[in-house]
């Protein structure tokens, strides 16, 4: 007796289940993808902020016609000429009237002046925590030093730097604690915010 076994055709279940397995891993891959491809787009679009902020406050200060010694005197970093979230800088109303006097400023007026308009521009790019933006740079702090000019030594040299905390961690923190130690004392940040802290700074040389 003889018996016939009929051959298989189609898709097994089997085959179909590898299939769809295969498939999606292939999409999770993709998907991670794209979400390390928009952090680094969104961590190159908030240097380029913070970049444009710092050249705003060279430009202001080179613009101003004062000297060197001018500069260091009126523009060097103090507790009173941070711009932060929670500091203050001294003459915050003062933009109005500098601007009334028609360019009749004194050096320390337009000092006074172009610290008030630097603040308001980096207030504009802060993003407060919890409000969900694709743009702006979180807690913005900005801060300049301007090389002492009674120190042969040192070099006619005016560095400006923004900081700011970004949506992502730096994974070593030791290099998250160097990062932040590499800042201008004044526009660090708490312990706690070490591993997401971002800076640049510009230097220029009179």
């Amino acid at each position: 007796m003889k018996f016939k076994f009929a051959k298989q055709s189609g898709v097994g279940l089997v085959e179909v289940l590898v299939a769809l397995l295969v498939f999606s891993i292939g999409m999770l891959g993709v998907a991670s993808l794209q979400v390390v491809s928009k952090k680094s787009s969104y961590e190159a679009q908030q240097r380029q902020e913070a970049v444009l902020l710092a050249n705003e406050m060279v430009s202001r200060m080179k613009n101003t016609g004062a000297s060197y010694k001018e500069l260091y005197t009126n523009y060097d970093n103090d507790t009173s000429k941070i711009i932060g979230k929670s500091a203050a800088v001294a003459g915050s109303g003062s933009v109005t009237a500098c601007a009334a006097s028609a360019g009749d400023c004194s050096i320390s007026q337009m000092a006074t002046h172009n610290f008030t308009l630097w603040k308001e521009s980096l207030s504009a790019a802060a993003v407060a925590i919890g409000v969900k933006k694709d743009f702006g740079l979180l807690k913005a702090k900005g801060c300049v030093d301007v090389n002492d000019p009674d120190v042969p030594a040192d070099p006619r040299l005016i560095t400006v730097t923004v900081s700011w905390l970004s949506m992502s961690k730096i994974g070593s923190t030791a290099a998250a604690l160097a990062n932040n130690t590499a800042i201008t004392t004044n526009c660090r940040f708490a312990a706690a915010d070490h591993q997401k802290v971002r800076h640049i700074a510009v230097k220029t040389y009179l």
